[in-house]
């Protein structure tokens, strides 16, 4: 794709941009993920205490993402969509590790958003 198709894509709404990834576009998931993965990450690395399972996690709320595009209503704002996602992801995550380690208490008072 060429600069200008770029530049038209990065002067575009996020819900505009989901619009066009819903019907197949994959530049416009390239710049939804390059506008919100340092806000998605950052939000995950405040409650969780690893790094690296904050990296994971910020893959798993954009795969997430990209399975439920279909459900997306692009008249509805794109931010806090894609924030339930992650805390759905950050839940998931830790109610698991209280499943693989039940003697841990889970502290799901870093939940609160």
């Amino acid at each position: 794709m060429s600069d200008k198709a770029q530049e038209d894509y990065n002067a575009k709404s996020d819900e505009e941009l989901m619009e066009f990834y819903q019907m197949g576009n994959d530049l416009a998931f390239e710049i939804l993920f390059h506008r919100h993965s340092g806000r998605v990450f950052g939000f995950l690395s405040k409650r969780l205490t690893k790094k690296k399972d904050a990296d994971d996690l910020l893959q798993d709320v954009f795969l997430k993402l990209h399975r439920s595009k279909h459900l997306y209503n692009n008249t509805l704002p794109f931010s806090p969509w894609l924030f339930s996602i992650t805390r759905s992801v950050l839940l998931d995550s830790v109610k698991k590790k209280q499943l693989e380690d039940p003697t841990e208490p889970a502290n799901f008072d870093l939940l609160q958003v």
